[in-house]
């Protein structure tokens, strides 16, 4: 009985190292945002643009600067970790490779695993990235002011971009252009096609601003 109770013991204690050393043994913290390998996103490179932050601020920092660069999160992961450098170096380059992102971005530190994923979308005549998923308290604003429930979200907008120099501000929703409502980002994605190069006028509404301003944007 002895001999059947110490080798349970050693089993488990194996599976439990083994868990623990496996790089890929929280694989289930991983949170997407978005499908990198999707026809919106420019194909990954073949080398993953891995960076390491000894700072969550320092790390925060870099996320900014690749909004502004036009590089959208595609997701991440936080996670505590019992081996956080072997699962950072090995485990954030696996997982950059397999979701199809062009950076990673992460640091780690006391067993924190923090590390953020991102990839470039393509054709933005705009310069702004936006979404379909608008806060509920938004839409049920935008009934009750304008009697209008339709819209994106502005995500992100990059530096030295139609959107940018327009003043539109990552949190703001897209309701019209050229006075007609935008029902989808996909819709949204078909009408700025359509004018690529041209000037057309945007509907943009803020929760914080009132009323919706109509702005008159140069398209790339």
């Amino acid at each position: 009985m002895k001999h059947i109770i110490t080798y349970a013991l050693i089993g488990l204690i194996v599976l439990i190292f083994a868990g623990c050393a496996n790089p890929m043994h929280s694989a289930w913290a991983y949170k997407p945002l978005h499908n990198a390998k999707s026809a919106a996103f420019e194909p990954a490179p073949k080398k993953l643009n891995y960076r390491e932050f000894d700072t969550v601020n320092a790390l925060a920092v870099a996320e900014a600067d690749m909004h502004r660069d036009g590089y959208v999160m595609i997701g991440y992961v936080n996670m505590l970790s019992p081996q956080p450098q072997f699962i950072g170096r090995g485990g954030a380059k696996k997982w950059g490779n397999s979701v199809g992102a062009s950076h990673a971005l992460h640091t780690f530190g006391r067993g924190h695993y923090l590390a953020t994923y991102w990839a470039k979308p393509k054709n933005m005549p705009l310069g702004a990235f936006y979404v379909d998923d608008v806060p509920e308290e938004a839409r049920n604003a935008l009934q009750n002011a304008f009697d209008n429930t339709s819209g994106v979200l502005v995500e992100i907008v990059i530096s030295d971009s139609p959107a940018f120099y327009a003043g539109i501000r990552p949190g703001d929703l897209l309701i019209a252009i050229d006075h007609q409502k935008i029902t989808s980002s996909a819709n949204m994605d078909v009408a700025l096609q359509a004018r690529k190069g041209q000037t057309v006028t945007l509907t943009v509404w803020s929760m914080f601003d009132g009323s919706p301003r109509n702005l008159e944007v140069e398209l790339n």
